[in-house]
């Protein structure tokens, strides 16, 4: 008989830490409600935010080679305004800035020490974007901050683009290639656009457009970070239009006078 009692107690010992890990488990799994992220176009690496309903957020980076592997977590609060991602008590430290918007489908950063943008992949919350989505996938869309794009005078201010101004941007374009045709040689369709907009002193839309040659490889990177190339030709080029004046000016194309 003791040996019988001796056996229940195990068996129920033995189910009552059962499900005390199962409830510990359950405790410590939470409900992802938004993920956004950059998986690079070489190797392994990605850059990734992921959101959680108790208001808390994990932010990773990931780096690989055959010699290392680094991962990098920031994590804290966030709260959620319409559009805006805002990160509340020290902000989001790896960018030193406060808050992140929803433009296009990505996650674009504002006013930190360096630009971010990452792609929005699943979301359960409402957060709309602040614009409304250009449907074009030869497009990207930055946001001008002068203390990374100075490229625009003091005046100015930065705007949302239309479909309509997109239609403007590409007759422009065709326009500046056809009037240069010893400096650029291919057309128009053969080029992925990076815009940064803003709005003069004088009411008018103003664009530095950044124009690379389709990749083969990976086909929104282009989207992610404006592209810095010293070499390549016409493949690259960048040029600022005016869009009230539909005229274009400042024509720079890379190792070519």
């Amino acid at each position: 008989m003791r040996q019988i009692k001796g056996m229940i107690l195990i068996f129920f010992s033995i189910l009552f830490l059962q499900c005390n890990q199962k409830k510990s488990v359950e405790k410590k799994t939470k409900e992802e409600i938004l993920i956004a992220e950059h998986i690079y176009e070489l190797g392994d690496d990605y850059t990734r935010l992921e959101l959680y309903k108790d208001s808390s957020y994990i932010f990773t980076i990931r780096q690989i080679s055959s010699h290392y592997e680094k991962i990098e977590k920031y994590n804290g609060k966030y709260l959620i305004d319409k559009d805006t991602i805002q990160f509340l008590e020290y902000g989001f430290q790896y960018l030193d800035c406060k808050n992140a918007v929803l433009k296009n489908n990505f996650i674009e950063f504002l006013n930190g020490k360096m630009p971010l943008k990452l792609k929005l992949k699943m979301a359960k919350v409402n957060l709309k974007n602040s614009s409304a989505i250009l449907h074009n996938p030869k497009f990207a869309f930055f946001t001008y901050n002068p203390d990374h794009y100075d490229y625009f005078s003091e005046n100015v201010e930065s705007i949302d683009l239309t479909q309509v101004d997109l239609k403007t941007i590409d007759e422009i374009l065709s326009k500046c290639i056809k009037e240069n045709p010893t400096r650029l040689t291919r057309l128009l369709i053969k080029y992925n656009k990076q815009c940064i907009a803003v709005k003069n002193s004088k009411n008018e839309i103003e664009v530095l457009v950044f124009c690379s040659c389709n990749s083969n490889v990976d086909k929104e990177e282009f989207k992610y970070q404006i592209n810095q190339v010293n070499d390549g030709g016409d493949c690259y080029f960048s040029v600022k239009l005016n869009l009230k004046k539909k005229s274009y000016a400042e024509l720079n194309i890379n190792g070519r006078p």
